[in-house]
């Protein structure tokens, strides 16, 4: 195939004029008076368009001409040569609107390559009649349109008008010559030979000037109706030919009047060797000059998306939009590097059934419809390519080729060479894959994971969402991430406030209370019976012995309060060893992970390790407070064998003060606990209430998701507006009540609470589950009450739990303080949600999703068995179209609509002849050989062309 790889964005310059061309003729002459033909040669090889039309008034000798050329070796930068016929008509302008002389209108005619010289010619040219001269009383005579009438015209005038001395004859004869457009239509339509192989176009410059409300409206109506494009390159008039502003009434009403859209192509229009090829919108202007002031110039190219063959020219008539550009640049849109630019496939014989020739394919970057009969090997190609990507060998897709064909273990490589030039191949076994960058593939079973009645297909688009390269790295993603830490954070404080709540409540239950007071209340009593028997037995003893008895024991006391005091203080240099052991590691773990950090975004601050100094010293005050002890308690038996030494009245009277000196330390010790508790009390308060105002919070930032996703959503779809047509992407606050009331079944007494509504009694929960519901649709103002009724709920459920020692409080508040909301995303087509859908509908709307999502190429196998036709011409043509237009698409399809109506750049033709060999070609729809054989394996496909042709028509 000439052009394998399909339709390309290429120059085509379709109104250059040439040296034979009989009017305005400013090309240079050699100093015989011959065309330079040498000079505009080099002009025309020195230039990078691909198709030329040689233009000239009444003939086409420049464009035999220059065939001689082509024919003999010169231009081989052009790849397609077209003859265009410019005519003076006999409809004279006169216009307001520009005040100049009154002029003839032009029309143009572009014939195929396929058209000889000779019959355009004797069966067109010579056909055409010019008027000659008139007679009273007679009809009027004409002349053949030959050049030599033409010049017999000249030279008549010459003689009978003296100021046409001087002028060249044929010059003449063509400047006042003119035919008629009914001759010229008449003539192509009757004769068979030129059926399908020419095109009318009628150029802007002059029938702009018509005015529509003028005698002349139904001139310009009629040429504009019969023209197939018009030669234009105003912004305006592109876009008012395609019934779009500033025609106002739309394109069906265009259709209406003029038949069909009308493409505008535009040339160089060029009567001179420096105008060749360089189509300047400023010509004319007097303070410019294109050849001294080349940097100035307004270039308005002609950028054609086709092959450069006449049927290629045709496609405009099909795509009046999408496949021209006017232009100074080209049309072709960046690309990912990743976009494969050519897939070589090795010959292999796989089994004795099954072989494939060896392939070379140069792929479009637009679409690429892969087609063919069943078992053709569609799959096969698309699945070879994904395998240099994922690993296709051990997919659990039943489809994948590579998969089925590993058992005969073939010895078949793939290449695929990139559009960096960059080269990745491997023998279809080998467990090596492409690294640098990914395609998304989705192969042919894998909707049917996402779309049956089972599948979550609304989380499975979220997914896709978020995955969007578009996403990953944005500031929304970033914001919404960042919620969602907060949530988290809310949820691990609320629980751990909770734990703290339990804790508190559980040491402050009020048998604890009592008994701390009634413990308080007993070593008050015996402290006054220590009290008044120690002063019973003083009255017995004498001073002296008093004294001894207080003295001693007072040794004692001050001996056991030491002990205890290096007891505490030998605890709390335990306790700070370990803190240094186990946590500064940790601390400073930390450090050095922000100050890599820091290193790595170039801070130049640091953040220096925590250590301590002293803490050798803590080790030997350990081992000293140790020997303390030891010490205090040695001299604590010392003393207390001093007193036992003594009488039994001093020995009694010591153990009393010993035994009062106890009781005020477990006095005071109760009445610290006394205090402890009622601290407890009131931070308990405080601490329900800093739960409260958490679980508003977490409700509060819930909420806020869902302005996050929102705004992701948005960036998610900006700039995909027709891909994603019809489709609303919205997220909603779920609340899962049903979680809800599973919980509370776990943990409340069902016995003696109603958890959900049975047998007339209203539910524990039915307040609580309305004022959720009413703030997960998004009423802000009834945050405080659903709070409220949690605390409501807090206090009267709290000795209502189940009766099981593994079920306690904490469970309670676990359940109760959860968080039931969610932001989900819903995926809506047309107001409908998509999980209500038909699975070809469902279908459809994933592809789009898919087709939206990034600029990396996306292999798509077939999966006409799920798509709805109606949702194809509806939604998927036009997203697919959008889509080639900033992503290669590789298509697998037999559908007649998706392959022709999406207008795909390449069609790769997948056969398997009878020997079980499977090879493919490829082309553009243009392509005869490819329109013929898709017609035969499409479904549809004879029809999708008709559709094709006549969408821009009446």
């Amino acid at each position: 195939m000439k052009y394998q790889r399909g339709s390309e964005w290429q120059k085509w310059d379709l109104h250059i004029h040439s040296p034979f061309s009989i009017l305005s003729n400013k090309y240079p002459k050699l100093p015989s008076g011959e065309p330079d033909w040498e000079r505009y040669l080099k002009k025309l090889e020195s230039l990078d368009i691909s198709v030329l039309g040689v233009t000239d008034y009444f003939s086409i000798d420049g464009y035999k001409k220059i065939l001689e050329f082509k024919q003999a070796g010169r231009l081989s930068n052009i790849s397609l040569i077209l003859p265009n016929i410019e005519f003076r008509l006999d409809n004279v302008l006169s216009s307001r609107k520009d005040g100049k002389e009154p002029r003839r209108l032009n029309y143009h005619v572009i014939f195929s390559d396929e058209v000889t010289p000779k019959d355009i010619e004797e069966h067109f040219l010579n056909d055409l009649s010019f008027y000659y001269e008139g007679n009273p009383q007679e009809p009027d005579e004409s002349r053949k349109l030959k050049l030599s009438n033409l010049t017999e015209l000249g030279k008549k005038l010459i003689s009978q008008h003296a100021n046409f001395k001087g002028r060249d004859p044929l010059e003449l004869g063509a400047s006042c010559a003119v035919v008629r457009h009914q001759d010229i239509t008449d003539i192509l339509t009757k004769d068979s030979r030129f059926r399908g192989k020419y095109l009318l176009l009628l150029p802007e410059e002059l029938s702009n000037l018509i005015e529509w409300d003028g005698q002349d409206h139904l001139i310009r109506k009629g040429l504009l109706q019969k023209s197939d494009m018009v030669f234009s390159s105003n912004p305006k008039t592109v876009q008012w030919c395609l019934g779009k502003d500033p025609y106002m009434e739309g394109e069906k009403k265009f259709k209406e009047e003029f038949k069909t859209l009308k493409p505008c192509i535009h040339g160089s229009d060029s009567h001179d060797i420096e105008e060749v090829g360089v189509p300047c919108a400023k010509r004319g202007d007097n303070t410019h000059k294109c050849n001294s002031s080349s940097k100035d110039c307004e270039l308005r190219y002609c950028w054609i998306k086709a092959d450069p063959t006449f049927e290629g020219l045709k496609q405009l008539l099909y795509e009046p939009e999408d496949r021209i550009a006017i232009q100074p640049e080209s049309p072709i849109p960046p690309r990912s590097n990743l976009t494969i630019e050519k897939i070589i496939i090795g010959e292999s014989k796989i089994s004795d059934e099954l072989s494939i020739a060896k392939t070379e394919i140069e792929l479009n970057q637009g679409l690429v419809a892969v087609a063919g009969g069943k078992g053709a090997g569609k799959t096969a190609f698309v699945d070879l390519v994904a395998n240099c990507y994922v690993d296709r060998m051990n997919s659990s897709d039943a489809n994948s080729f590579v998969k089925r064909i590993s058992d005969q273990e073939p010895d078949l490589e793939i290449k695929l060479v990139f559009r960096d030039k960059s080269v990745f191949s491997k023998k279809v076994l080998d467990q090596t894959y492409y690294d640098e960058g990914q395609v998304i593939y989705i192969a042919q079973g894998e909707l049917e994971r996402y779309i049956g009645d089972r599948s979550d297909l609304d989380q499975y688009v979220n997914d896709l969402i978020f995955q969007s390269p578009k996403i990953q790295n944005s500031v929304e993603k970033y914001e919404h991430s960042k919620s969602q830490v907060v949530i988290g954070d809310l949820e691990q404080q609320i629980q751990s406030k909770s734990k703290l709540i339990e804790s508190m409540e559980q040491s402050t239950r009020k048998e604890i209370v009592e008994k701390v007071s009634t413990k308080g209340k007993q070593l008050e009593t015996e402290l006054k019976d220590i009290i008044q028997r120690t002063t019973e037995l003083e009255k017995s003893l004498s001073s002296e012995k008093v004294k001894i008895a207080k003295d001693k024991q007072g040794v004692v006391s001050k001996l056991k309060n030491r002990r205890d005091l290096l007891i505490k203080l030998k605890e709390q240099l335990r306790q700070a060893s370990v803190f240094i052991d186990q946590e500064f590691p940790k601390f400073n773990s930390y450090v050095a992970a922000i100050n890599g950090l820091l290193k790595q975004l170039d801070i130049p601050e640091s953040l220096s390790d925590l250590s301590y100094v002293d803490q050798d010293k803590i080790q030997e005050r350990l081992a000293y407070i140790e020997q303390e002890i030891n010490k205090a308690i040695t001299s604590i038996g010392k003393a207390q064998k001093e007193i036992d030494q003594f009488e039994t009245g001093i020995k009694t009277h010591a153990a009393f003060l010993d035994k009062k000196r106890e009781i005020e330390i477990a006095l005071a010790k109760t009445k610290e606990e006394v205090k402890q508790l009622e601290d407890k009390k009131k931070n308990l308060t405080k601490e329900i209430a800093a739960r409260k105002e958490l679980y508003t919070k977490l409700i509060t930032v819930a909420l806020e998701l869902k302005k996050k996703y929102d705004s992701i959503i948005t960036l998610f779809s900006t700039d995909k507006a027709q891909v994603l047509s019809d489709l609303d992407f919205v997220a909603e606050i779920d609340f899962d009540s049903n979680k809800l009331l599973e919980n509370a079944e776990d943990v409340v007494d069902n016995r003696r609470v109603f958890v959900r509504p049975e047998n007339g009694n209203k539910g524990v929960f039915d307040d609580l589950i309305k004022l959720y519901q009413e703030v997960s649709s998004g009423d802000e103002t009834k945050i405080t009450s659903l709070v409220d009724e949690i605390e409501r709920l807090s206090t009267e459920l709290k000795e209502k739990i189940k009766a099981s020692s593994a079920i306690g409080i904490g469970d309670f508040y676990r359940f109760l303080y959860g968080n039931y909301l969610s932001v989900i995303p819903v995926v809506k087509y047309k107001n409908t949600s998509v999980n209500k859908l038909s699975l070809g509908q469902k279908a459809t709307v994933l592809i789009k999703i898919y087709l939206a999502e990034g600029d990396k190429p996306i292999i798509i196998d077939s999966h006409d068995d799920h798509l709805d036709n109606e949702f194809i011409m509806d939604e998927l043509i036009s997203s697919i179209r959008e889509a080639k237009k900033y992503r290669q698409v590789i298509l697998v399809s037999n559908n007649g609509n998706v392959v022709i109506n999406s207008d795909s750049e390449q069609v790769i033709l997948a056969d398997r002849d009878g020997n079980g060999k499977i090879s493919y070609i490829s082309g553009s729809i243009e392509e005869p050989e490819i329109r013929d054989r898709a017609v035969r394996v499409l479904e549809g496909g004879s029809e999708a062309f008709k559709k094709r042709q006549q969408k821009y028509r009446i």
